[in-house]
């Protein structure tokens, strides 16, 4: 099987022709929870250009998108983690021709709720608290804290994965640990405790959290760009097919300055 790599962004409509109507076919596209924010924007703000072109979005994580990407059940699946090395057997053994796209890129940022004093965190203790070698807050220096909650996304997200590959090294995940299906419901259960930690992509950071930097680094577009933050991971969106025709006018805006401003405004490294 080709492997192409398009670094663009690529959703679509495919035009019937008949009496000198234009009808559009909806695209469906659907996957990770992290990328689908930034992709339902691009395709909102493509619509209102193009009356013409409809795509249906939806969540439901990584491994989500990607297996129903290999069913033919979708056009376009949203992944935050890369086709694993059976994912792309499989897409050989349906016959799929699947093109992979880099969006942009994101940080997984480690949380806290803003009462926790812990002033940042190092990736070796990180993996201590998920691996339950650290337990309680006063190994790390906060006295009062007690005991440590760690909040995770459930394994098929692709944020999972990532974090899996980064930090845990594959070891397992210590079993009183919180498993979440979305990135808000990460945001909202450390929001309302003091006692968890949690790591959620940038656009889900929102007041009431509060982001550790990791080894020293805090996770920003400058120190994602030059390599600096160790927890940062591309966007990715995964097509039953490549590009073609009419296609390329979308094509186009993602790439320019409009597609790459929503990217950026979207808390994405463009």
């Amino acid at each position: 099987m080709l492997l192409s790599k398009i670094p663009v962004l690529f959703l679509g409509i495919i035009f019937f022709f008949a009496g000198g109507t234009v009808q559009a076919e909806t695209l469906s596209i659907q996957g990770s929870t992290t990328v689908f924010p930034v992709v339902q924007v691009l395709v909102e703000e493509y619509e209102e250009r193009n009356p013409a072109f409809r795509a249906s979005i939806g969540g439901g994580g990584s491994g989500v998108g990607v297996s129903l990407l290999l069913d033919g059940a979708i056009d376009v699946a949203l992944s935050s983690r890369p086709l694993s090395e059976g994912e792309w057997r499989r897409a050989e053994e349906a016959g799929l021709d699947v093109h992979e796209v880099i969006i942009g890129y994101d940080a997984l940022a480690v949380v806290v709720h803003p009462d926790n004093p812990l002033e940042g965190i190092t990736l070796e203790e990180l993996a201590g608290i998920y691996t339950g070698d650290i337990t309680y807050w006063e190994e790390l220096g906060w006295s009062e804290g007690g005991w440590i909650m760690p909040i995770s996304r459930e394994f098929a997200s692709g944020s999972f994965e990532v974090f899996d590959t980064l930090v845990l090294k594959e070891e397992l995940i210590r079993p009183d640990g919180l498993m979440l299906v979305s990135s808000l419901s990460v945001f909202n259960e450390v929001r309302g405790s003091p006692s968890c930690i949690a790591y959620i992509g940038l656009p889900y950071v929102g007041e009431g959290v509060r982001i550790l930097p990791v080894d020293g680094v805090f996770p920003t577009s400058e120190s994602v760009s030059a390599g600096e933050y160790e927890l940062a991971r591309p966007l990715y969106l995964y097509l039953a097919a490549p590009p073609e025709g009419a296609l390329a006018e979308f094509i186009d805006f993602s790439l320019g300055a409009e597609g790459r401003r929503i990217i950026e405004e979207e808390g994405f490294v463009p």
